[in-house]
């Protein structure tokens, strides 16, 4: 997954609540059918109570972590992404 803005095909946006037991298979799975595409990673943190942060710091560093220190729901959730998507 590529983060050059000036490169990139598809953004990606995940909004996440307390799944980090679903960060690794979600990430294996873009990289298996991302095929010639360069996406670019837009997660934002929903004020997770498990490992999230540190599972997408560790395995997914190419993203772009948006941490939230509350629930903010959603729909605001991917509002947030909105300003950082480059994706064509």
């Amino acid at each position: 997954m590529s983060t050059n803005a000036a490169a990139i095909d598809v953004s990606v946006v995940i909004v996440n609540y307390n799944t980090a037991h679903l960060l690794v298979p979600m990430r294996d799975a873009l990289r298996a059918s991302q095929g010639h595409l360069r996406l670019q990673l837009i997660v934002i943190d929903n004020a997770s109570r498990d490992d999230s942060i540190e599972v997408i710091r560790r395995e997914l560093p190419e993203a772009l972590l948006i941490a939230n220190e509350a629930n903010v729901g959603f729909g605001r959730a991917n509002n947030q992404a909105l300003p950082h998507v480059t994706g064509r």
